[in-house]
């Protein structure tokens, strides 16, 4: 573990553009986390050093990260992963030149299935992108929902601060934050360099049901499930839940055929857990306005 944290945060520390700021968040790591930071926090001053007293989830990490930023654009880097040497500096000659809420990058992926290829975390390859439409680009899963291969301007950073709710999510919470971002936002730019480096196999959301017991599957449909409600409820503050009705629903019903599509065998077991968290109402509302 204290060599993967390490990873990152080299690859954080020894960027080749220097005028950048670095928040570790410790979400109450029960590993060595603090020993390991210590010892970056003597060479580097531009660390910012923040530590939960008990584990709050990514979801609440990242809002503690992004309360505590104070630059012009913020980057998330999952202590699992890294991002390439250069790219702050690539991002930085993109964004001093144009006022984009987000710039999105390519994702290198590592899988130990050398055969394995993720095509959304590759999903970036799309330069045309009606501005009026960006939330609706997310939900038709034409840019990807991962918020660790993007940048976001910090008008962005704000509305999330403002919207993100204090729920504890283990899952999908990505996808939550994702669709907030998006909704506020008006100007978007890809960078075709894949600056991101992404490590497969690690979480659930890769696996299928011969690689997950019940009870992890039972966790990954509430987690989602939760995701979707909170972002429903983020409609209704905004009161945009009529206008977003049918994109909602579509989400809603991506999300469980997401889900489904991982049980393997017409396990019985599995499709009474996903059936328990979502309405097939909803789903066969979705299907029949698709019609038209």
């Amino acid at each position: 573990r204290r060599n993967i944290c390490q990873r990152c945060l080299d690859s954080v520390v020894n960027q080749t553009f220097k005028n950048i700021e670095i928040i570790i968040v410790n979400d109450a790591s029960q590993g060595n986390c603090r020993e390991i930071v210590e010892e970056y926090l003597k060479k580097d001053n531009r660390i910012k050093y923040i530590e939960h007293s008990e584990n709050k989830s990514l979801l609440q990490a990242r809002k503690t990260g992004n309360i505590n930023s104070t630059g012009k654009y913020i980057m998330y880097v999952d202590s699992d992963d890294e991002i390439e040497i250069n790219a702050c500096e690539e991002i930085f000659n993109v964004i001093k030149n144009e006022d984009c809420d987000i710039v999105s990058f390519g994702t290198k992926v590592i899988s130990n299935d050398k055969t394995k290829f993720i095509q959304w975390a590759l999903s970036t390859n799309r330069f045309k992108i009606d501005s009026e439409f960006l939330l609706c680009e997310v939900i038709n899963q034409r840019i990807s929902h991962n918020m660790w291969n993007k940048v976001f301007h910090r008008r962005i950073i704000d509305k999330l601060i403002e919207y993100i709710p204090d729920t504890k999510i283990m899952n999908a919470e990505d996808m939550l934050q994702c669709l907030i971002a998006f909704y506020f936002s008006k100007s978007y730019k890809v960078i075709q360099k894949p600056l991101y480096i992404y490590y497969a196999d690690i979480g659930l959301s890769n696996k299928n049901t011969n690689e997950i017991d019940i009870d992890k599957y039972d966790y990954l449909c509430k987690s989602v499930k939760i995701a979707l409600d909170e972002f429903y409820n983020f409609l209704l503050k905004i009161k945009s839940n009529i206008a977003y009705g049918f994109l909602f629903s579509k989400l809603y019903f991506n999300q469980y055929n997401y889900l489904f599509e991982k049980i393997k065998n017409n396990n019985e077991e599995y499709i009474k857990t996903i059936e328990k968290y979502f309405d097939k109402s909803i789903i066969s509302q979705y299907l029949h306005l698709k019609k038209y």
